[in-house]
């Protein structure tokens, strides 16, 4: 991870690798599914994703099942396969919700609001956005309003509505 951090992507790569071979070796199956997702290169990320998403679901392991389908889910968003992100992502929330996961939740609502913006669908983006703000009163963390509202604001400028973007980045700088 220090490697990664910073910005040795190669050298990261290859103690990633490693480590992968030794769980492998001694049937770790936790930590093999964990490490799977250090090896993110978009060029090959899907295939680790999926094999991590395959060992998680073997195993009974619900949060890294989810964290699988999130990552799988944004490596199709930043490929540009929206559809794909947003079954991937609804699979996601849907894990989320029912483990009680809030802070996943969240950030699922975020990630598809997200996606929605930029598909120009701008009435499904919003309601996701407001969900995720709504749970946000729930648990009161004022950085992931902060952020939340920041991008609802970026999406408001998407739309050409300046003012809303505006009311939306004010209430950034009063939390």
């Amino acid at each position: 991870m220090i490697y990664a951090s910073l910005g040795n992507y190669e050298t990261a790569m290859e103690y990633f690798k490693r480590a992968l071979k030794k769980r492998e070796e001694i049937s770790d199956k936790k930590e093999e599914a964990l490490n799977l997702l250090n090896i993110l290169n978009y060029k090959d990320a899907l295939s680790f994703l999926k094999r991590s998403l395959i060992i998680c679901k073997e195993i009974g392991d619900k949060d890294d099942e989810a964290i699988n389908l999130s990552y799988i889910g944004l490596c199709h968003s930043i490929l540009g396969n929206f559809k794909k992100a947003i079954i991937l992502l609804n699979k996601y929330l849907k894990i989320s919700e029912k483990i009680k996961d809030y802070w996943v939740e969240i950030q699922t609502l975020d990630s598809l609001a997200e996606i929605f913006s930029l598909m120009g669908r701008y009435k499904k983006s919003e309601v996701f956005f407001n969900m995720a703000l709504k749970l946000l009163e729930r648990v009161k963390d004022p950085l992931s309003e902060a952020i939340i509202l920041n991008r609802l604001g970026k999406h408001y400028y998407r739309k050409n509505n300046f003012e809303k973007a505006f009311e939306s980045h004010k209430r950034v700088f009063e939390i």
